[in-house]
């Protein structure tokens, strides 16, 4: 139940920020709408191309992949254990050994180091100059929150959903060519 756990997190972890998204109609949820991750104001901050929006998205869907693949791995190892500990002719080599393997894998999660640096391979050095600056600004997220929750700066109004206009209730019709 432990690993269960832990492995819904680290997926919840890695899903796309569901604050972030946008509904888009077409996919499975209630009503037929799925959340989309939409990408325009980082396409409008580094100047990216739909070609390299596509590539960025590969390399986090291998990604998660890879997660997937090394949890549910870690997974069949922890059953085996189970079943090996539960049986009533218990293997002591076998329950040691499959502790071994389980410590291993522990000890070698996915990294994301690697992604990271194929995804700077993406960017054009003008692109990775404009990323600076949102490093920089990254760096002031905290210092922005606590001083957004001492009162010391308003906060930033919700996005409005693609096509509707800044401040339009939810509800609100779409703005005129949308």
């Amino acid at each position: 139940m432990r690993f269960l756990l832990i492995l819904l997190i680290s997926g919840a972890a890695l899903s796309p920020r569901v604050s972030s998204a946008q509904m888009m109609p077409g996919g499975g949820g209630p009503g037929g709408a799925r959340y989309q991750q939409t990408y325009d104001d980082v396409k409008a901050a580094l100047n990216l191309t739909d070609e390299q929006i596509t590539q960025l998205k590969q390399l986090q869907t291998d990604k998660m992949s890879a997660t997937q693949a090394f949890y549910a791995k870690m997974a069949d190892k922890q059953k085996e254990l189970n079943a090996a500990l539960e049986s009533s002719t218990s293997d002591p080599t076998t329950v040691g050994r499959l502790m071994l393997e389980l410590q291993q894998l522990r000890k070698q999660p996915p990294s994301a180091g690697d992604v990271h640096e194929k995804a700077l391979a993406i960017l054009k050095p003008e692109q990775k100059a404009q990323l600076a600056k949102l490093e920089e600004a990254q760096k002031m997220r905290t210092a922005v929150d606590q001083a957004t929750g001492l009162a010391l700066l308003t906060p930033l109004p919700p996005a409005a959903p693609r096509g509707m206009p800044a401040g339009a209730p939810a509800g609100a019709p779409k703005a005129p060519g949308h």
